[in-house]
C-alpha cells in the first residue's frame, strides 16, 4: 500500500465536506417566506441572527407557529442582511440584534394591561442576562393567538 493509498479516503471525506459546506450555504436569501403565505392572516416577520445561540430560540418559535402555519404568513430576515438591517432600524434597533419578532409590522403587542416588545432572548433563555428581552414563548403564543382571534 502507497502513501497515495493511504490519503485518498481522507480526500474523499474533505471533498465530500466541502461539498455538503457549499450545498448547505446555497439559496440562503435576505429573506426567506413560507411557501404558501396565508392570504388574510397575520404577518410575522423573524429578523435573528444565525448564531449558535439563537438557532434554538428560532426553532422554538417555528415549533410554536407550526400549527398555525396555514393561517400566518411567516417572513424571515437574516439580522446581519441589508434586509434586516433595514427592518430593525425601522423599529429602532440597531447594532447586534439578536432577535425581533413583528406581528402585523410592529415589534410590541398589548396583552391584557402589559405592552410586549418581541427582541432579545425570550426571559430565562439568554446566554448572559444583557440580551434578555422581557418576553417569554407563551407571550408570543398569546400574541398570535389574540391576532388569530380577529379574522
Amino acid at each position: 500500500m502507497n502513501a497515495r493509498t493511504i490519503h485518498r479516503p481522507s480526500r474523499v471525506v474533505a471533498l465530500l465536506f466541502a461539498a455538503l459546506i457549499l450545498v448547505a450555504g446555497c439559496g440562503k436569501s435576505d429573506a426567506t417566506s413560507q411557501a404558501k403565505p396565508a392570504e388574510n392572516g397575520p404577518r410575522v416577520e423573524i429578523i435573528a441572527l444565525d448564531h449558535r445561540p439563537m438557532r434554538p430560540i428560532v426553532a422554538e418559535i417555528d415549533a410554536l407557529l407550526d400549527p398555525v402555519r396555514d393561517r400566518v404568513a411567516v417572513h424571515r430576515y437574516d439580522a446581519e442582511s441589508d434586509d434586516g438591517k433595514k427592518l430593525a432600524e425601522a423599529n429602532g434597533l440597531t447594532g447586534h440584534v439578536a432577535i425581533l419578532v413583528l406581528i402585523n409590522g410592529k415589534p410590541d403587542v398589548t396583552l391584557g394591561e402589559r405592552t410586549v416588545r418581541f427582541t432579545g432572548f425570550p426571559r430565562g433563555k439568554a446566554p448572559m442576562k444583557s440580551a434578555e428581552g422581557d418576553w417569554t414563548m407563551e407571550d408570543l403564543r398569546a400574541a398570535l393567538d389574540q391576532e388569530l382571534a380577529k379574522r
